[in-house]
């Protein structure tokens, strides 16, 4: 009987309040810490909190004092997006070789290639064309193209000494030459031939040429008798008897930049006729880069 009643006094002591809350103050402190992290992952599995947190999304959303690019985006991101720059990216430049403009210098160097009229005969290979400037190209279609040259040129005829010789006296000279230094301009129609990327390609040219001349001169070279030097130079100025202006009919044909021009005068030389036509046609190669 003392039995029962001491192990039903026990009993009634473990189950009482005061030895229940002892019994919770001893327990660990980790255990107390896992306790905290399952309550916390159990509050925001919650429905609750997830409805707080897609409402807050949702005001950051609307608000006009943040935007995605400020949030989410570098330099780098920006420049990628930006209308602007990426059509400016794609835009094939409207200038080169076989594009809508080019623009290109060049050189050229030309022989007299006619036979002149008796009395007015030259030495060939010595009387030349040369000249420079640069040269502007308009694209019309993938066969048509216009171009435009301006430059400077010096034309120079080598009198060929004999006796007939009447231009521009009947005297004859060691050396005798007449020239000109001109201002240039000539217009083409451009024929483009072959298929070809953004290079010049092979080509044809055809149109005309007009010039004015800034200076005329008219040079000797002798041995005079009683002269100390070797050789006397004598240089003639502002010729009244040539016509300045001179134009014609030109044409190329080449390859890149390279060509071969042609350049035919319909101009008289000499004023009023007063002397036979000297050569008319000059033949050269030409170089534009």
């Amino acid at each position: 009987m003392k039995k029962i009643f001491i192990l039903t006094f026990l009993s009634a002591l473990l189950c009482s309040p005061t030895f229940a809350q002892t019994e919770e103050q001893s327990v660990p402190k980790d255990s107390i810490v896992e306790d905290q992290i399952v309550d916390q992952s159990e509050y925001v599995t919650e429905e609750g909190p997830a409805e707080n947190y897609a409402e807050e999304a949702e005001v950051t959303a609307n608000d006009s004092t943040i935007t995605d690019v400020d949030t989410y985006s570098n330099d780098a991101t920006e420049t990628l997006m930006d209308e602007k720059n990426v059509t400016e990216a794609y835009t094939p430049s409207s200038t080169g070789p076989n594009r809508k403009w080019h623009r290109q210098i060049y050189l050229q160097l030309g022989f007299m290639a006619d036979n002149p009229n008796a009395g007015a005969a030259i030495r060939y290979g010595l009387s030349t064309q040369w000249g420079f400037g640069f040269r502007i190209k308009r694209r019309l279609n993938n066969t048509f193209a216009l171009t435009n040259d301006w430059g400077y040129r010096s034309t120079t005829f080598n009198i060929k000494q004999e006796n007939s010789k009447i231009v521009p006296d009947l005297k004859q000279h060691r050396t005798e030459k007449i020239d000109f230094h001109s201002i240039t301009t000539a217009l083409h129609l451009r024929i483009n031939v072959g298929r070809r990327g953004n290079y010049v390609g092979n080509f044809l040219d055809l149109g005309g040429y007009g010039g004015y001349a800034l200076v005329t001169r008219h040079l000797t070279w002798d041995k005079l008798e009683g002269s100390p030097a070797n050789t006397t130079k004598v240089v003639e100025k502002g010729l009244d008897y040539v016509n300045r202006l001179d134009y014609g009919l030109s044409g190329r044909i080449g390859m890149n930049h390279w060509s071969l021009f042609s350049r035919y005068r319909l101009s008289d030389m000499f004023k009023d006729n007063k002397y036979p036509e000297m050569s008319k046609l000059v033949i050269g190669v030409d170089f534009a880069f």
